[in-house]
C-alpha cells in the first residue's frame, strides 16, 4: 500500500477497479489531466494485512467508517481502490471512473466517495 499524502485539503473521490489494467488506465487518464501524481492514490492488497488496516487508514483520510469498511472488504478480495485529492472539478474524475468501469455497490450506488476537507 502507497502512503496517501496527508497534506491535502479539499475534495477525494474514490473508486473501486476489478483489474489493474483498468485502474492503471484510470490514473493515466488522471495523470493526462494534470492531476499530480502526488494526489493519486492507488490501494492494492498487500501480504495478509492485519485486520481493517485499510479501514482504519482510510477512515483517518476523511472517509466514513461504512466507507472505509467497504473499501477494505474490496481490497481484501483483490480489488483495487483509486482516490484522487485535491480535486477541484469532480466531473471530470467522475467521468473517467465511468469510462473504466469503476464498479457500483449495491442499491446501485456508485462506489465513489465525495468528501469535503476542511
Amino acid at each position: 500500500m502507497h502512503q496517501i499524502n496527508k497534506a491535502f485539503k479539499g475534495r477525494v473521490i474514490g473508486g473501486i477497479f476489478s483489474n489493474r489494467e483498468s485502474a492503471g488506465k484510470a490514473i493515466e487518464d488522471f495523470q493526462d489531466l494534470d492531476i499530480s501524481r502526488h494526489n493519486i492514490q492507488m490501494v492494492q492488497l498487500e501480504d495478509k494485512p492485519s485486520r481493517d488496516v485499510y479501514a482504519s487508514f482510510l477512515v483517518g483520510r476523511g472517509f466514513s467508517h461504512s466507507q472505509a469498511l467497504y473499501y477494505d472488504k474490496a481490497v481484501r478480495v483483490g480489488k483495487i481502490l483509486v482516490a484522487v485529492y485535491e480535486v477541484n472539478d469532480h466531473a471530470l474524475i467522475l467521468n473517467i471512473f465511468d469510462k473504466y468501469k469503476a464498479e457500483y455497490q449495491t442499491k446501485r450506488r456508485r462506489n465513489y466517495r465525495l468528501l469535503q476537507q476542511e
